[in-house]
């Protein structure tokens, strides 16, 4: 049986400042697998807010993630509706 990756320590350290809240979410989880292996994370945050960063530490090395703007993500997924609506009726 292969041992499933284990949460050893969980963070959330939010700021408030001017109605705008700073969130920092640590998450450090140990594999106690021989292999590696895919660990997933899930976290609920309201609708309004908006990721700015997000990296992982591996081991020693830091993973830096691109973040995509929410306002160029919405039109895009206007676009693929559009574009499914318009392929839908040909």
């Amino acid at each position: 049986m292969k041992a499933k990756p284990l949460m050893t320590e969980f963070s959330v350290k939010s700021t408030i400042i001017s109605r705008y809240a700073f969130t920092t979410v640590s998450c450090r989880v140990l594999n106690r697998a021989s292999e590696d292996q895919d660990v997933e994370f899930q976290m609920q945050i309201p609708g309004a807010a908006f990721i700015t960063n997000f990296t992982m530490l591996i081991g020693d090395k830091v993973y830096q993630s691109e973040i995509t703007e929410k306002e160029k993500k919405s039109r895009d997924r206007i676009k693929e509706k559009r574009n499914k609506t318009t392929d839908d009726n040909e």
